[in-house]
Protein backbone atom coordinates (compact mmCIF):
# COMPACT_ATOMS: atom_id res chain seq x y z
CA UNK A 1 0.00 0.00 0.00
CA UNK A 2 1.32 3.44 -0.94
CA UNK A 3 0.81 6.14 1.65
CA UNK A 4 0.15 9.61 0.26
CA UNK A 5 1.68 12.31 2.43
CA UNK A 6 1.31 16.09 2.47
CA UNK A 7 4.14 18.16 3.96
CA UNK A 8 3.32 21.54 5.49
CA UNK A 9 5.99 24.00 6.61
CA UNK A 10 6.68 27.59 5.66
CA UNK A 11 10.44 27.00 5.22
CA UNK A 12 11.33 25.21 1.95
CA UNK A 13 14.66 24.02 3.35
CA UNK A 14 12.96 22.24 6.25
CA UNK A 15 10.41 20.68 3.89
CA UNK A 16 13.24 19.44 1.69
CA UNK A 17 14.94 17.80 4.65
CA UNK A 18 11.74 16.07 5.75
CA UNK A 19 11.03 14.93 2.19
CA UNK A 20 14.51 13.48 1.74
CA UNK A 21 14.15 11.58 5.00
CA UNK A 22 10.70 10.22 4.17
CA UNK A 23 11.83 9.05 0.73
CA UNK A 24 13.76 6.30 2.56
CA UNK A 25 10.32 4.81 3.18
CA UNK A 26 9.56 2.90 -0.01
CA UNK A 27 5.77 2.89 0.44
CA UNK A 28 5.41 6.66 0.40
CA UNK A 29 4.37 9.29 -2.11
CA UNK A 30 4.80 12.99 -1.32
CA UNK A 31 1.51 14.22 -2.76
CA UNK A 32 1.98 17.94 -2.06
CA UNK A 33 4.06 20.52 -0.22
CA UNK A 34 2.39 23.49 1.45
CA UNK A 35 3.55 26.62 3.26
CA UNK A 36 0.28 27.84 4.85
CA UNK A 37 -2.66 26.41 6.72
CA UNK A 38 -5.00 27.44 3.91
CA UNK A 39 -2.91 25.52 1.38
CA UNK A 40 -2.65 22.34 3.42
CA UNK A 41 -6.42 22.24 4.03
CA UNK A 42 -7.14 22.80 0.33
CA UNK A 43 -4.65 20.11 -0.71
CA UNK A 44 -6.01 17.66 1.86
CA UNK A 45 -9.55 18.19 0.55
CA UNK A 46 -8.37 17.60 -3.03
CA UNK A 47 -5.86 14.75 -2.57
CA UNK A 48 -7.22 12.91 0.48
CA UNK A 49 -3.81 11.93 1.90
CA UNK A 50 -3.22 9.21 4.47
CA UNK A 51 -0.86 11.40 6.49
CA UNK A 52 -0.23 15.12 6.94
CA UNK A 53 3.14 16.10 8.39
CA UNK A 54 2.15 19.44 9.90
CA UNK A 55 5.10 21.59 10.94
CA UNK A 56 4.19 24.48 13.23
CA UNK A 57 3.69 27.34 13.33
CA UNK A 58 2.19 28.24 9.96
CA UNK A 59 1.70 31.94 9.21
CA UNK A 60 -2.03 32.20 8.57
CA UNK A 61 -3.84 29.89 11.01
CA UNK A 62 -3.50 28.50 14.52
CA UNK A 63 -2.50 24.88 14.97
CA UNK A 64 -5.82 23.79 16.55
CA UNK A 65 -7.80 25.40 13.71
CA UNK A 66 -5.73 23.64 11.06
CA UNK A 67 -5.98 20.28 12.83
CA UNK A 68 -9.74 20.51 13.39
CA UNK A 69 -10.37 21.47 9.77
CA UNK A 70 -8.17 18.66 8.47
CA UNK A 71 -10.02 16.15 10.64
CA UNK A 72 -13.45 17.42 9.57
CA UNK A 73 -13.18 15.78 6.14
CA UNK A 74 -14.06 12.12 5.57
CA UNK A 75 -12.04 10.04 5.85
CA UNK A 76 -9.76 12.22 7.96
CA UNK A 77 -5.99 12.04 7.49
CA UNK A 78 -3.65 11.03 10.26
CA UNK A 79 -1.62 13.98 11.48
CA UNK A 80 1.99 14.10 12.66
CA UNK A 81 2.65 17.49 14.23
CA UNK A 82 6.20 18.82 14.32
CA UNK A 83 7.26 21.89 16.27
CA UNK A 84 10.19 23.59 17.99
CA UNK A 85 7.78 24.59 20.77
CA UNK A 86 7.18 21.65 23.08
CA UNK A 87 5.64 23.36 26.11
CA UNK A 88 2.61 21.71 27.73
CA UNK A 89 0.15 24.29 26.37
CA UNK A 90 1.24 23.85 22.74
CA UNK A 91 1.29 20.06 22.88
CA UNK A 92 -2.03 19.76 24.71
CA UNK A 93 -3.74 22.24 22.36
CA UNK A 94 -2.75 20.11 19.38
CA UNK A 95 -3.86 16.89 21.06
CA UNK A 96 -7.17 18.36 22.16
CA UNK A 97 -7.80 19.44 18.57
CA UNK A 98 -7.39 15.83 17.51
CA UNK A 99 -3.72 15.27 16.65
CA UNK A 100 -2.37 11.90 17.77
CA UNK A 101 1.36 12.36 17.24
CA UNK A 102 3.80 15.14 18.14
CA UNK A 103 7.48 15.27 17.26
CA UNK A 104 10.25 17.79 17.89
CA UNK A 105 11.59 19.51 14.77
CA UNK A 106 15.02 18.71 16.20
CA UNK A 107 14.35 14.97 15.86
CA UNK A 108 16.97 12.84 14.16
CA UNK A 109 16.08 11.64 10.63
CA UNK A 110 15.73 8.05 11.87
CA UNK A 111 13.27 9.17 14.56
CA UNK A 112 11.22 11.12 12.00
CA UNK A 113 11.11 8.15 9.64
CA UNK A 114 9.92 5.78 12.35
CA UNK A 115 7.41 8.32 13.68
CA UNK A 116 5.90 8.91 10.23
CA UNK A 117 5.47 5.20 9.58
CA UNK A 118 3.81 4.73 12.98
CA UNK A 119 1.59 7.81 12.57
CA UNK A 120 0.44 6.60 9.15
CA UNK A 121 -1.09 3.53 10.84
CA UNK A 122 -3.20 5.71 13.15
CA UNK A 123 -1.11 5.00 16.23
CA UNK A 124 0.18 7.82 18.42
CA UNK A 125 3.88 8.62 18.66
CA UNK A 126 5.72 11.30 20.64
CA UNK A 127 9.22 12.68 21.02
CA UNK A 128 10.95 11.20 24.05
CA UNK A 129 11.02 14.55 25.87
CA UNK A 130 7.25 14.89 25.46
CA UNK A 131 6.56 11.35 26.66
CA UNK A 132 8.93 11.96 29.59
CA UNK A 133 6.94 15.10 30.47
CA UNK A 134 3.65 13.17 30.41
CA UNK A 135 5.24 10.50 32.58
CA UNK A 136 6.33 13.20 35.00
CA UNK A 137 2.80 14.58 35.21
CA UNK A 138 1.33 11.11 35.77
CA UNK A 139 3.85 10.42 38.50
CA UNK A 140 2.76 13.57 40.25
CA UNK A 141 6.00 15.57 40.24
CA UNK A 142 4.79 19.12 41.02
CA UNK A 143 5.67 21.86 38.48
CA UNK A 144 7.18 23.96 41.27
CA UNK A 145 9.79 21.28 41.81
CA UNK A 146 10.77 21.29 38.15
CA UNK A 147 11.41 25.02 38.53
CA UNK A 148 13.98 24.25 41.23
CA UNK A 149 16.09 22.40 38.65
CA UNK A 150 15.32 24.14 35.33
CA UNK A 151 18.38 22.74 33.57
CA UNK A 152 17.23 19.13 34.01
CA UNK A 153 15.09 17.27 31.51
CA UNK A 154 12.04 15.40 32.85
CA UNK A 155 13.97 12.13 32.70
CA UNK A 156 16.92 13.65 34.56
CA UNK A 157 14.55 15.07 37.14
CA UNK A 158 13.13 11.61 37.74
CA UNK A 159 16.67 10.21 38.03
CA UNK A 160 17.47 12.91 40.61
CA UNK A 161 14.32 12.06 42.56
CA UNK A 162 15.38 8.42 42.75
CA UNK A 163 18.91 9.41 43.78
CA UNK A 164 17.29 11.41 46.56
CA UNK A 165 15.40 8.29 47.61
CA UNK A 166 18.72 6.49 47.95
CA UNK A 167 18.43 4.29 44.85
CA UNK A 168 21.63 2.97 43.29
CA UNK A 169 22.02 2.72 39.50
CA UNK A 170 20.91 -0.90 39.36
CA UNK A 171 17.70 -0.16 41.25
CA UNK A 172 17.02 2.93 39.13
CA UNK A 173 17.45 0.89 35.95
CA UNK A 174 14.89 -1.65 37.15
CA UNK A 175 12.47 1.06 38.28
CA UNK A 176 12.59 2.98 34.99
CA UNK A 177 13.19 -0.01 32.69
CA UNK A 178 16.47 1.50 31.46
CA UNK A 179 19.83 -0.09 30.82
CA UNK A 180 22.36 0.53 33.59
CA UNK A 181 24.67 2.24 31.07
CA UNK A 182 21.85 4.65 30.22
CA UNK A 183 21.27 5.33 33.92
CA UNK A 184 24.98 6.01 34.43
CA UNK A 185 24.91 8.53 31.59
CA UNK A 186 21.84 10.25 33.05
CA UNK A 187 23.43 10.39 36.51
CA UNK A 188 26.61 11.92 35.05
CA UNK A 189 24.53 14.55 33.25
CA UNK A 190 22.59 15.34 36.43
CA UNK A 191 25.77 15.79 38.48
CA UNK A 192 27.33 17.99 35.79
CA UNK A 193 24.26 20.21 35.39
CA UNK A 194 23.85 20.64 39.15
CA UNK A 195 27.61 21.10 39.62
CA UNK A 196 27.36 18.44 42.32
CA UNK A 197 30.73 17.00 43.31
CA UNK A 198 29.30 13.53 43.87
CA UNK A 199 26.13 11.48 44.22
CA UNK A 200 25.77 12.32 47.93
CA UNK A 201 25.73 16.04 47.13
CA UNK A 202 22.99 15.49 44.55
CA UNK A 203 21.00 13.47 47.10
CA UNK A 204 21.14 16.38 49.55
CA UNK A 205 20.08 18.87 46.87
CA UNK A 206 17.11 16.70 45.91
CA UNK A 207 15.94 16.34 49.49
CA UNK A 208 16.47 20.02 50.31
CA UNK A 209 14.26 20.93 47.32
CA UNK A 210 11.51 18.56 48.49
CA UNK A 211 11.83 16.40 45.41
CA UNK A 212 11.71 13.24 47.50
CA UNK A 213 10.71 12.11 50.97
Amino acid sequence: MTHQVILADDFPIFRAGVKNTLYQWTDIQIAAECSTGTEVIAMANELRPHLVVLSLPLPDMSAPDIIRRLLSRSPPPYILVMSDTLDDQTVLAALRAGARSFLSKRAEPEELLVAARIAATGAGVFSSNISDRFLQLLQGIPPLLTAAFPSLTPRELEILRLIGEGYDNKRISKCLFLAEKTVRNHVSNVLAKLQATNRAAALIMARDAGLCG
